[in-house]
């Protein structure tokens, strides 16, 4: 992978991460979509339509408020930090 690359797609990593934590800090239900990027035609459609060609597509979200009747999703499990750890043998 080009290093200019792979430097653009952390930092656009790390954007939609804080996009997706301050949204949840607001209530804001998110849904990332990947898959319309996957296709180079739709990719391109996005970065000249919607971008003007001065950016390149890596992540589309979806951002909305939830139904106020819509039951509250469980936490995602968390592993301890026992799971986490790595054990070498000498």
């Amino acid at each position: 992978m080009d290093f200019e690359v792979g430097r653009i797609e952390i930092g656009a990593g790390e954007a939609a991460s804080e996009i997706l934590l301050a949204a949840t800090s607001v209530g804001l239900a998110t849904c990332p979509v990947t898959e319309p990027l996957e296709i180079a035609e739709i990719r391109a459609d996005i970065a000249d339509e919607v971008l003007d060609n001065r950016a390149y597509p890596q992540i589309i979200l979806r951002l909305g408020w939830p139904m106020p009747d819509a039951p509250e999703l469980p936490l995602s499990p968390r592993r301890s930090i026992e799971d986490g750890r790595v054990r070498h043998n000498s």
